[in-house]
């Protein structure tokens, strides 16, 4: 019993650490506002976010694994665009948006 603690408890902790190790790296080229990091980050559930740390909206390409990559339009803050490893990475397009519904 205490050895499939123990099993469990190292699998969460990998996992975590993964999590982190990624937000890392995404955050790495890209600064950082307030609770999240500005770019594409994951966390160590699995989701794949876009962090919009200027103001207004703007286009987003999304990177998918297997199917086509998509284009969003998103507003300051987070915004969650997928799963990991499904969703592969984010990038600032560079063009601004009117805000979905407006």
């Amino acid at each position: 019993m205490k050895k499939r603690i123990s099993a469990a408890l190292a699998a969460v902790a990998t996992l975590a650490t993964l999590g982190t190790a990624n937000t890392a790296s995404a955050s790495a080229n890209e600064t950082q506002r307030g609770d999240f990091p500005c770019g594409y980050y994951s966390d160590w559930a699995g989701f794949a976010f876009y962090g919009h740390c200027g103001s207004g909206w703007v286009q987003i390409r999304v990177e998918k694994l297997i199917l086509p990559n998509e284009v969003h339009c998103v507003g300051p803050g987070t915004t969650r665009i997928g799963y990991v490893p499904q969703t592969r990475y984010a990038v600032y397009l560079g063009k601004s948006c009117k805000k979905p519904g407006s």
